[in-house]
């Protein structure tokens, strides 16, 4: 059985694995300097519905507008994503479990 060891530090077989990419708005605009200037970084989550399982990164430079993490167990179905160092302007969605991605829209 081919095997590669996945973000969350756990080897699994290669079908259990996948890229995942979360892609975000700023209230519905493309992400710049000037949507992004209140919070230039922000914290990314992907974990399983039941929490067991989860990989964080930050920071995430807000006008990128894309992260993808190859390697994801496809166990993990959910993020979270917002700005470093404060609870107000997160969201959250689902991945496709097909695509392996999902867009949000931030605002603050």
């Amino acid at each position: 059985m081919d095997e590669v060891c996945a973000r969350t530090g756990y080897c699994l077989a290669t079908s259990l694995v996948r890229t995942a990419s979360v892609n975000w708005l700023v209230s519905g605009k493309t992400p710049d300097d000037t949507t992004c200037s209140p919070h230039p970084d922000l914290q990314i989550t992907l974990h399983s519905s039941s929490g067991l399982t989860h990989v964080s990164y930050s920071p995430v430079p807000c006008i990128a507008g894309r992260f993808t993490v190859d390697k994801l167990p496809t166990s993990c179905d959910f993020v979270e994503l917002g700005p470093t160092g404060t609870d107000r302007g997160w969201r959250s969605g689902r991945l496709d479990a097909a695509t392996g991605e999902t867009t949000l829209d931030l605002s603050f």
